[in-house]
């Protein structure tokens, strides 16, 4: 039963794209090597690529039952872990140290121009002594090749167009200022309470996070039900905004991959591997006796030698009492 609901979950968790970490006490005696449950467990999760750290004992019985599990494709390196030998049960704790790289911020390129900046008095004699005004064209593409030149170098002239670049960063649209000043509030409560240790300072930011807190709460349900009263008739977009309110993000499903044959490869993996498991397991399966069991070769004794045709009236009473859908 264990393996089964393991399994389950870890093909919900194994291929979102966050870093994935797995500690607890699975009671397995993951230090003997021939023990028949901690080699299926091995397997399991050589299966779904993920790699376990713990080489000490963990148990006051001497046995690995406590495990640290991540995937191995993750860019996440332990630096160290230690089991302790301060216990409150029959378990020891384990000390273990990640690290783990921060999110890399999407960039852009904008370009953008000092409109603001420009000397109007200067544009204007700039514009009055260019050959828009001091020279007069019959053609009418030649006007507008020379408006349109002449427009761009002077615009280029006084606000020259500059190139930066600039994080994105997620753009949080029920943030107001009363949110931004209680913020900033109570960081500079948390910087006293740091300085200070009393406990009146201490009550004093716990107050300002409880106070942000409530903000934050009834900010985002004023903008959802803003967001929700403006998709009256228009159920399309009602029903986006539910599944954005009830799934979040939609994240790339694919396991991280560096490229389409690493992905490919990946892939083939897996379900190599999956397959020779579920081949595996196959013999832990009771099949209940109280089913007749077919041989080989052998087929059920049922005979289909009459057919009852359909009317026109059974054809029209099975249309019109079907689904609209189908």
């Amino acid at each position: 039963m264990f393996y089964d609901e393991f399994v389950n979950h870890l093909e919900n968790v194994v291929m979102c794209p966050e870093i994935l970490i797995i500690t607890g006490d699975f009671n397995f005696h993951q230090n003997y090597s021939t023990n028949s449950d901690a080699i299926t467990f091995t397997e399991l999760l050589e299966t779904f690529g993920l790699l376990q750290y713990i080489s000490l004992p963990t148990h006051v019985s001497g046995h690995i039952l406590d495990l640290l599990i991540t995937r191995s494709s993750d860019d996440i390196c332990i630096c160290s872990i230690h089991v302790s030998s301060l216990r409150i049960s029959d378990h020891n704790f384990v000390h273990a140290k990640f690290s783990i790289p921060r999110p890399h911020l999407s960039v852009e390129k904008v370009k953008s121009r000092k409109i603001k900046q420009i000397n109007g008095e200067s544009f204007k004699s700039d514009l009055k002594a260019s050959d828009l005004c001091t020279t007069s064209r019959s053609n009418l593409d030649d006007m507008v090749k020379c408006y349109d030149d002449k427009l761009t170098d002077l615009l280029e002239s006084h606000a020259p167009l500059k190139t930066k670049v600039i994080v994105v960063r997620p753009r949080v649209l029920c943030f107001s200022e009363e949110l931004k000043r209680v913020k900033s509030k109570r960081r500079k409560q948390e910087r006293k309470l740091l300085k200070t240790g009393t406990k009146c300072d201490r009550d004093a930011y716990r107050c300002v996070c409880n106070q942000y807190s409530a903000l934050v709460k009834k900010a985002k349900g004023l903008h959802y039900t803003d967001l929700i009263d403006q998709c009256s008739g228009d159920s399309k977009k009602l029903f986006r905004i539910l599944n954005l309110l009830c799934e979040g993000n939609q994240t790339n499903p694919l396991p991280p991959h560096t490229g389409p044959y690493q992905l490919a490869n990946d892939l083939g993996d897996f379900f190599y591997k999956k397959i020779e498991c579920i081949k595996k397991s196959i013999d832990r399966i009771e099949v209940s006796r109280s089913q007749p069991i077919l041989e080989r070769g052998s087929s059920l004794d049922i005979k289909i030698d009459s057919f009852v045709p359909m009317s026109v009236n059974d054809v029209h009473n099975s249309i019109m009492t079907s689904s609209s859908a189908s």
